[in-house]
């Protein structure tokens, strides 16, 4: 597992090698709770640290990092797997689900 940040952004992309396996592959997203125009909340996907410090300020708590699973029949989507508040834990699980090695990608 490579060295990484709590609290930060944190991506990572796995390709699922199990062919018998529903899921052709995994990925983990930074997402953060902001508040949207109608007063309500909204969870928001982020993807680059420009972002992550933009709405850091609008932000009503810390990071949470979503593993998601994607079907090999594209036309079923995605399915979110489990939610985590420490990126650490989030690359470990994914590592023990697969047996792979997870490469944070942007921090």
């Amino acid at each position: 597992m490579n060295e990484m940040n709590n609290g930060e952004l944190c991506n990572a992309f796995v390709v699922n090698n199990n062919r018998n396996s529903s899921y052709s592959s995994f990925e983990i997203t930074t997402m953060r709770e902001v508040e949207d125009f109608d007063g309500g909340t909204e969870i928001r996907h982020i993807k680059s640290k420009e972002e992550y410090h933009l709405i850091e300020g609008v932000s009503l708590d810390k990071p949470f990092y979503r593993v998601s699973a994607f079907y090999r029949e594209e036309s079923k989507g995605s399915r979110t797997i489990a939610d985590f508040f420490d990126a650490k834990q989030a690359v470990l699980f994914l590592e023990e689900l697969t047996g792979i090695p997870v490469y944070i990608y942007s921090y």
